[in-house]
């Protein structure tokens, strides 16, 4: 039996969506947050990134205490550029 090395875009979904919790969870951090903190979430990125957020909403929104996800950065009380796979992504948080 050959293991099945082949990514998925669900798979690929899941993994970019684990890398945005991790650079979430650094700008709670620089914007000194607290850890039970609920936030509000903002970020701007092509459809790749957008369906990240959607498909794993539930998911994000558990691991950074977020009451919600928007796709604009408008709002935002602190924002922070971010490359992902040669990518750039905007995302923001807020206090609630």
């Amino acid at each position: 039996l050959g293991l099945d090395t082949h990514l998925t875009p669900e798979l690929l979904s899941e993994g970019l969506a684990r890398d945005l919790v991790r650079h979430i969870q650094e700008l709670r951090k620089e914007a000194d947050f607290e850890m039970n903190d609920r936030i509000h979430l903002f970020y701007e990125g092509d459809a790749k990134f957008s369906d990240a957020f959607n498909q794993n909403a539930d998911y994000i929104k558990n691991e950074t205490l977020a009451l919600d996800i928007n796709d604009s950065l408008a709002g935002a009380a602190i924002t922070k550029e971010i490359k992902l796979g040669g990518d750039v992504v905007k995302i923001g948080v807020k206090k609630s």
